[in-house]
């Protein structure tokens, strides 16, 4: 069974000294073979290379990632990209009455959220009120309101959340399909 390199070589004397220091954190995992010499890479003099390395690392993964359509930071290549790019994100043709739809019935299902939140905070205060004061004004004006408003924001609530996962499954299939 191969061992960990850092357990394999650092509990002997002997693997210490065979062993470079830089060595010990390295990143193979495991290894059945006494290890390679290995030194630390070397710093650029200037500081600039490795800047314009990632810059065009960047410019390659944005090319790359925008024809799957992922999202880019905005800027001037975001925005000299056309009104296809903006079809294809979503923002135009028939997609975008679909979409408003969507984000008028999260706004709902939060309103209906905060409400039967509310109204379980008003249930826990009047049980708190029945059983510290032996007061039944709170749960007295609670209960009539149960059949008639919070059963039913709970039914929208509950029936909300599986139309906008529905919702956002069916976009989902749909980008699938396009890409």
């Amino acid at each position: 069974m191969a061992l960990p390199c850092s357990r394999a070589f650092s509990g002997t004397a002997a693997g210490a000294r065979s062993r470079p220091a830089a060595c010990a954190r390295s990143p193979q995992p495991f290894c059945s073979a006494p290890p390679r010499r290995c030194a630390p890479r070397a710093a650029p003099e200037d500081g600039g290379e490795d800047l314009s390395d990632l810059l065009k690392d960047l410019e390659r993964f944005q090319q790359r990632s925008g024809a799957a359509g992922a999202s880019a930071p905005a800027g001037p290549s975001r925005t000299a990209a056309g009104p296809a790019a903006a079809a294809r994100a979503g923002g135009g043709g028939a997609e975008a009455g679909g979409g408003a739809a969507k984000e008028l019935l999260d706004k709902l299902l939060i309103a209906d959220f905060f409400f039967v939140v509310l109204a379980l905070a008003w249930l826990a205060a009047g049980l708190g009120a029945q059983g510290a004061l032996h007061s039944s004004a709170l749960l007295d004006a609670w209960f009539p309101l149960w059949p008639l408003v919070f059963q039913p924001a709970i039914g929208v609530l509950m029936l909300g959340a599986l139309v906008s996962g529905g919702l956002g499954w069916l976009k989902e299939q749909e980008e699938k399909k396009g890409a």
